[in-house]
């Protein structure tokens, strides 16, 4: 069984995270870290953003390594 918990920021979706992870039945992916996908700093899109619409080499540098330590 999987389980995705999907919530925006102060959602309490963390929580819920927290309270899985700490299950002895269930296992974490990303060592029990949330991954940040969305709108978060570094998310994917500041990712977007940067590669796409504001376009420049500096930036879209950046922001793909961003994205990737914060996976």
């Amino acid at each position: 069984m999987k389980i995705i918990v999907i919530g925006s920021g102060y959602s309490g979706s963390g929580a819920v995270l927290d309270y899985l992870a700490g299950r002895p039945d269930l296992s974490a992916p990303f060592g029990g870290r949330e991954m940040r996908l969305t709108h978060d700093p570094g998310g994917i899109m500041d990712l977007h953003q940067a590669c796409g619409p504001a376009f420049s080499v500096h930036k879209a540098d950046y922001a793909i390594r961003a994205f990737i330590a914060s996976a």
